[in-house]
């Protein structure tokens, strides 16, 4: 999963790039917008992915610790 998520933000930068450079006088405008959308999604969904292997990683260092994942949310 996480190479298809890999393969896919990069398709998603080749693609702005490709963009940025098709951008002729007249939509130069709506060429930086849609690379700056591309972008802006990329980090995002790169920013994603860290944060949900982060609590994965989380999830099994409490269960290898022999805590119910549940449990320490609770505990204070």
């Amino acid at each position: 999963m996480a190479r298809v998520l890999s393969g896919f933000f990069l398709l998603l930068l080749v693609c702005s790039a490709s963009a940025e450079d098709a951008a002729t006088e007249s939509s130069g405008f709506a060429s930086t917008i849609i690379f700056l959308i591309l972008f802006v999604g990329s980090c995002v969904g790169f920013v994603w992915l860290v944060w949900r292997n982060e609590q994965k990683a989380k999830q099994k260092r409490e269960q290898l610790a022999g805590k119910d994942p549940g449990e320490a949310k609770h505990e204070t």
